[in-house]
């Protein structure tokens, strides 16, 4: 079939993706299809692109799809188990083992602030603020991400407190996990 052609990587399908996509905006402007192959089978993942208006919508999306043999439908991005795992963002590459985080948890708020740590980056390339939620979600998860992330930057070792530890996202990873579960 076209969409597991699509899921395995060739690019001829995109036009099958365009399609799919606008029958998910139909349901709601906010989800959105990724699709991947796992060592069974081929993994349909409901996203909500990391808008938070959008979580509602992929939980109802994900209630009402039928089953599908050969298919598993995933709620949001799930953390990757791979510290070398490497991320391409508008141009810009980088690796989960490139990482170095600081983090502040807000007790009040229920929130940790994060402060990611990359040789190289710049907070003045824009592009940049995209990679950063690009690699949380695949770090910590794209929920946890919405719905637990409070402040989220990109900084310089210079500009942390003395005081702050950096850790690796892996790390960042367990301390959610003991937080928020």
């Amino acid at each position: 079939m076209r969409i597991e052609r699509l899921a395995l990587g060739d690019q001829d399908q995109l036009p099958v993706y365009k399609e799919m996509t606008r029958r998910m905006h139909a349901f709601h402007p906010s989800i959105y299809p990724e699709l991947s192959v796992d060592e069974r089978e081929y993994v349909l993942v409901v996203t909500a692109d990391g808008r938070t208006e959008g979580i509602d919508p992929v939980m109802h999306f994900t209630e009402l799809y039928p089953v599908i043999e050969g298919w598993r439908i995933q709620r949001f991005r799930k953390p990757v188990n791979d510290p070398f795992a490497v991320f391409e963002y508008q141009d810009l590459i980088c690796a989960l083992e490139e990482v170095r985080v600081a983090y502040v948890m807000d007790e009040a708020e229920k929130k940790v602030h994060v402060a990611l740590v990359i040789d190289g980056a710049s907070r003045e390339d824009l592009r940049w603020h995209g990679m950063l939620y690009l690699l949380l979600d695949h770090a910590i998860g794209e929920f946890n991400t919405m719905m637990h992330v409070g402040g989220l930057d990109l900084m310089n070792v210079e500009e942390l407190p003395p005081e702050a530890p950096l850790i690796t996202l892996d790390e960042l990873r367990v301390v959610f996990e003991e937080a928020f579960y």
